[in-house]
């Protein structure tokens, strides 16, 4: 059905016509017996035509549209009050976009652009015309009529209402226009031996400015770059968090040679939309392109966790945090969150899954034998702190009973040696103390990172399936993989939940960690079996130490 052929003669040719379409269709009799009905028919019309739409019945849907649409307009048919009434100016748009999906699957490309051009001029309101454009510019996109589409979208720009919609669809028709220049003069071939490079098989890197071929783009690639710029950052004004508006931004920043730019577009855009993966991933992009440095890495790194946050299941986020943190160190709170993240959500049977259970379980195991090992220095400063105190107490009780002349002065240097000896070991237990104080804010934290896991983690990883898993695991330990797999778990464990004194009872109700040490030495996995029972041996220590500086601090 040619919606965009509607008839234009009057009277009898107008009557013919929609007789012939009645005919043609003798389903639709009872509706066009009488063309001249009452205007209530309209809306008749309006439910078969949403109906025919529903059930992708083309042929019906166009009867419908073409005379609701032809009624619209008195040229086309005499007398559209006396038929059934013009369509209502809000029903109008829906009209038109149900004859634009039909012609979408039944016509060609020409015949769409006919019949948009067209229905521009049949709109009753400026939104419903700018709609209508909308529909028209994309289609020449579609078809690569850049600067068509762009004419089409300013001829409106004076009475247009959707102002983000306009700036960003032009910046993106002209962004499309540099890259179509830069990847003409990228593979041309005469350009390409000139400079004594390879003609380009799939065209060239959009994130990368290479001087010569902007060169050669000439005057009108800088025109148009100027223009998208300009489109783009108008779009942004008015709505910042458009990440895609954003992206298209900063490839263009990128394609002229402004790296700083383009990741500053990437920042602003990250900030205005935290739940969108998109804008942190863009961050990432550009700011992995630009090579981290020790500045950089802390807002990298939570870039990536941020990224993590949006799409925990993200194993691209994960390898490349710990890329990161494996060329510069990366917070540990910041990398244990981000592992605790995907954990959540992984697949156990998943590479990174079972890289984050061993990247987790070795930085417990750090950070637990850190806090333990400046709990044991800390320990010994204060009792030489303590053994001077005596000495100095003794020295003066010595000299208040009085001594020979001689054994005074001795004793005044003795004191003086000892205030310089003192003076250190002070220092020195200050600094003890204060890294100690670090550690143990640090391990604080972990611990309510692994708090708030403890009850899904529980149900989800630490659950034990009796002997069916025991009979599992024994042969899973040919498997290296699986071998280190639950080598890591149990450790994570044994930090993570509550560990008796003797270490073979935990909270997890299934005694999870001291079932897998039983079942690694099973199986023959003895050095699994040791380091799992020295984690347990750790996570008692510093519970033990956890509750000395406590009392320290006078809090219990």
């Amino acid at each position: 059905m040619k919606l965009d052929r509607i008839p234009v003669q009057r009277g009898r040719g107008a009557d013919k016509e929609v007789k012939r379409r009645r005919d043609k269709h003798p389903a639709d009799q009872q509706l066009y017996s009488n063309i001249r009905a009452p205007s209530y028919h309209r809306q008749n019309l309006l439910d078969l035509l949403r109906q025919a739409v529903g059930e992708q019945d083309h042929a019906r849907a166009a009867v419908a549209a073409v005379t609701l649409l032809a009624a619209q307009d008195p040229k086309y048919l005499p007398g559209p009050e006396k038929m059934f009434g013009p369509v209502e100016v809000k029903h109008f748009p829906e009209v038109a976009a149900a004859g634009f999906e039909i012609l979408h699957q039944e016509a060609s490309r020409e015949e769409l652009k006919r019949y948009l051009r067209k229905q521009q001029d049949r709109q009753l309101t400026a939104e419903g015309a700018e709609l209508v454009t909308f529909e028209l510019v994309y289609l020449l996109a579609e078809q690569g009529e850049y600067q068509d589409a762009y004419d089409v979208l300013d001829s409106i720009s004076s009475k247009s209402t959707q102002h983000f919609y306009r700036a960003a669809v032009c910046g993106f028709l002209r962004h499309a226009q540099v890259s179509e220049i830069l990847q003409k003069a990228a593979c041309d071939a005469a350009f390409c031996r000139a400079l004594g490079r390879s003609r380009p098989q799939i065209g060239i890197n959009m994130f990368q400015y290479d001087e010569h071929v902007w060169t050669k783009g000439g005057q009108q690639l800088q025109e148009f770059w100027n223009s998208a710029e300009l489109h783009l950052k108008a779009a942004l004004k008015l709505q910042p968090s458009a990440v895609r508006e954003a992206c298209l931004l900063a490839q263009l920043y990128m394609m002229g040679g402004q790296p700083e730019d383009a990741l500053e577009t990437a920042r602003a855009v990250r900030e205005a939309a935290p739940a969108d993966s998109d804008a942190h991933g863009l961050f990432i992009l550009l700011s992995e392109a630009e090579g981290p440095t020790s500045e950089t890495v802390t807002e990298l790194s939570q870039a990536y966790l941020e990224l993590l946050t949006c799409d925990p299941a993200s194993e691209h986020a994960l390898h490349g945090l710990l890329g990161l943190n494996a060329r510069l160190p990366v917070a540990p709170t910041c990398l244990m969150e981000a592992l605790a993240l995907h954990l959540d959500v992984a697949d156990g049977s998943r590479s990174s899954a079972q890289q984050a259970w061993s990247v987790l379980a070795q930085m417990l195991t750090s950070a637990a034998n850190l806090v333990v090992d400046l709990e044991a220095t800390s320990a010994q400063h204060r009792e030489q702190s303590a053994a001077q105190e005596d000495h100095e107490l003794s020295s003066q009780r010595a000299a208040a009973n009085g001594q020979q002349p001689g054994d005074a002065d001795g004793q005044v240097e003795r004191q003086a040696s000892g205030n310089e000896g003192g003076d250190e070991q002070q220092a020195g237990s200050s600094a003890a103390g204060a890294e100690l104080g670090a550690a143990w804010d640090a391990w604080q934290i972990v611990q309510e990172l692994l708090t708030v896991q403890r009850y899904w983690w529980k149900k989800l990883h630490f659950r034990w399936h009796g002997t069916l898993l025991a009979a599992g695991m024994l042969e899973e330990q040919q498997d290296p993989e699986q071998t280190s797999l639950q080598r890591s778990k149990a450790i994570v464990a044994a930090f993570m939940f509550d560990t008796g004194d003797d270490g073979m009872i935990d909270d997890t109700g299934e005694g999870f960690v001291p079932r897998v040490q039983e079942h690694m030495e099973a199986a023959g996995e003895f050095g699994v079996a040791m380091d799992i029972a020295d984690a347990v041996e750790l996570a008692i220590s510093i519970k033990k130490v956890c509750c000395c500086f406590l009392q320290l601090c006078g809090l219990q």
